[in-house]
């Protein structure tokens, strides 16, 4: 439960809660695909390379983050409970299993936020997600993709 709180606080924690919801579910998603390109475990996806923001640093809290992790620590323990039961990706989600921050919030980002994500200004390292199906995702500053020439496990949906 505190590695998907975790991975929820570090890559959604200012979002709404149904973003941060859509994160859990598909880091859940990630774990319950049989393609191997993913660990099977939570804590194995947050310690997996290149996939969640800063996850080599340790996560040093004020006041207002201990809060926070502990709100989304809440949401984490409903979406875990809940999987594949009250907790579905939406319809047309079988196979997501990316996110990343939309384009509108990359282009308004300075230097600064940049390197804090562990990225460059100029986008390098994000190529990656061209390969990738957008879906529809919710207004927020997240962006979810699904690969469509790999999908191992569809997984139920609303």
């Amino acid at each position: 439960m505190d590695c998907l709180a975790e991975i929820v606080f570090r890559e959604a924690r200012s979002e709404s809660v149904g973003i941060q919801r859509l994160t859990a579910i598909t880091v859940i998603a990630r774990r319950d695909d049989k393609d191997p390109q993913w660990p099977k475990t939570i804590c194995g996806i947050l310690r997996q390379p290149n996939q969640i923001s800063q996850s080599d640093r340790p996560l040093n809290l004020g006041p207002r983050g201990l809060a926070n992790l502990s709100l989304i620590r809440q949401l984490a323990e409903e979406v875990y409970e809940g999987a594949w039961k009250t907790q579905l990706l939406p319809r047309g989600w079988e196979c997501v299993r990316y996110w990343r921050v939309s384009d509108v919030h990359l282009a308004k980002m300075n230097s600064k936020k940049f390197k804090q994500l562990g990225i460059s200004k100029s986008l390098k390292g994000l190529s990656f997600f061209d390969k990738l199906e957008e879906v529809k995702t919710p207004p927020g500053t997240v962006t979810f993709f699904r690969d469509p020439n790999r999908c191992v496990t569809r997984l139920p949906t609303t």
